[in-house]
């Protein structure tokens, strides 16, 4: 899927990363990647695709940096909306064994709670960031949709969903 997804004429995937790279962040961090998210990095690490980019070893980094709370609440940073808002991955939620991805909106929530839930899981919340384009409508607000790819999600009970979060359903 990342292949089709639209980016910047002429650019390619960033290669991916080794797993000494993984465990040598591991180890500096003290944080887990999970399977789903090592074999995403084994894929490429860190590509300008999606939004405002999907993030690779380097950026969780500079994230940890700027933002310690989101190390500390162990989130790992996947990305950004392009608009200030960031992806983050729940590595220890409630709802093991699913890991789902949050949305957080400094300009709403802050840095310190999740705004809503965007996805049941890294996968999923790739899928939908990659089939989402400019003024598309449907994910994460659109109940049914977004229901429908990821039933899931309606059991993640750790942040709110997005159609509560925003207020209205749309069906």
């Amino acid at each position: 899927l990342a292949e089709i997804v639209p980016r910047e004429p002429g650019t390619e995937l960033p290669p991916g990363a080794t797993d000494s790279r993984i465990d040598g962040f591991v180890a500096r961090r003290a944080v887990t990647i999970p399977p789903e998210v090592r074999d995403w990095l084994r894929f490429t690490d860190g590509p300008a695709i999606g939004q405002g980019g999907v993030f690779g070893l380097d950026d969780f980094d500079e994230t940890y940096g700027s933002l310690p709370g989101f190390q500390e609440r162990n989130w790992l940073s996947l990305g950004t909306d392009g608009c200030g808002g960031y992806y983050v991955l729940a590595l220890a939620a409630e709802e093991q064994p699913l890991r789902p991805v949050y949305y957080v909106d400094p300009h709403s929530t802050g840095y310190d709670e999740p705004t809503y839930v965007v996805a049941s899981n890294f996968w999923r919340f790739l899928w939908f960031l990659f089939r989402s384009g400019p003024g598309e409508k449907d994910w994460p607000f659109h109940e049914a949709v977004v229901l429908a790819a990821d039933p899931e999600l309606a059991s993640v009970k750790s942040a709110p969903l997005p159609w509560e979060a925003d207020g209205e359903s749309r069906n």
